[in-house]
């Protein structure tokens, strides 16, 4: 499993059950396609954004890196943990651009509750 999809099977995960695996494939392919079409910059800033995820999250919380090592419960864990540390730049950066890619799929969309697009609605 890639540092990516690890993180985002965290990040999603419901109560009773971790996204599917065909989500986290699709999730996975559009991230990369997304990557694809930026800067060198950005995939720089992102790239460093994840290590820290990935490498320095697990550290910080007591556990041996890499965080896709861990298991889900585990996972989930040191994210909540990062949200509210000095890390947490780096977090919420992964998060933004991982909820945009996600929820751009419509099953995941209607999961949540927001089957009908904003866009479309009338008054």
């Amino acid at each position: 499993m890639s540092t990516a999809t690890a993180i985002a099977e965290a990040l999603f995960a419901r109560p009773d059950a971790p996204p599917s695996a065909s989500r986290l494939a699709a999730f996975d392919v559009e991230l990369r396609l997304h990557f694809r079409h930026c800067g060198a910059f950005a995939r720089t800033v992102f790239g460093l954004a994840l290590f820290v995820l990935a490498w320095l999250a697990p550290l910080w919380c007591g556990r041996l890196p890499p965080l896709a090592r861990l298991p889900l419960a585990r996972r989930i864990a040191v994210l909540s943990k990062i949200e509210h540390s000095p890390l947490q730049a780096a977090f919420f950066a992964v998060k933004a651009i991982f909820c945009l890619i996600y929820f751009e799929d419509r099953g995941a969309a209607v999961e949540i509750g927001a089957d009908t697009p904003a866009w479309s609605v009338r008054r």
